[in-house]
């Protein structure tokens, strides 16, 4: 009864406004993945919802970085993709 799953959106946006009938006034958690936190947050402000942020899935590694980190790696593109189009 805590959990409620909303199945008809598509996006971010129509998550938010299918589940903005269903609140009632009630404190929730947005539980995303930590690189769309921003972007989720910034939607649900706007949809006038107050939530608290419950980042998961971060990428990160722990290698040590080299001097050679700072040039162009074939590796990362995809990285820099999820990147843009979170930022778009």
């Amino acid at each position: 009864s805590a959990l409620v799953i909303e199945k008809k959106s598509r996006n971010t946006y129509e998550n938010i406004f299918f589940i903005k009938q269903l609140l009632q006034d009630r404190q929730v958690c947005l539980v995303t993945s930590a690189m769309h936190i921003p972007r989720a947050m910034k939607v649900l402000k706007k949809a006038g919802i107050s939530v608290m942020p419950v980042p998961c899935d971060y990428h990160c590694d722990r290698i040590a970085y080299h001097w050679y980190d700072v040039f162009p790696q074939f590796s990362y593109l995809g990285d820099s993709f999820a990147a843009l189009k979170e930022y778009v």
